[in-house]
């Protein structure tokens, strides 16, 4: 399985960051990934994704309107959390079963 480096290493790295695409290999987004990020607007989700972890976008602010790739199982406990400013759509695909 391939998934992202650890939370800490990106938020040091990318706390401007504004816009986020994954690679199509990416099949999860590990916990606590983007939390804090306050200036991440957009994230672009993939099929590839399987997983979203626990509090993986927690208080991005900024984050809008986003859509979830459509092989999405699992979206861990406060993922979205505080993210209620822009965020006003959230499109969750079937295949979400926790």
């Amino acid at each position: 399985m391939i998934s992202l480096v650890d939370g800490d290493v990106v938020r040091r790295s990318v706390y401007a960051l504004f816009y986020g695409v994954f690679s199509e290999w990416v099949e999860e987004i590990n916990d606590y990934l983007f939390y804090g990020c306050i200036r991440l607007r957009k994230v672009e989700i993939p099929n590839s994704v399987l997983t979203i972890g626990e509090y993986s976008f927690c208080n991005c602010e900024q984050l809008g309107p986003l859509t979830i790739g459509n092989k999405v199982h699992t979206i861990g406990s406060n993922a979205f959390e505080n993210c209620k400013q822009y965020l006003t759509s959230v499109t969750i695909p079937s295949s979400v079963t926790d």
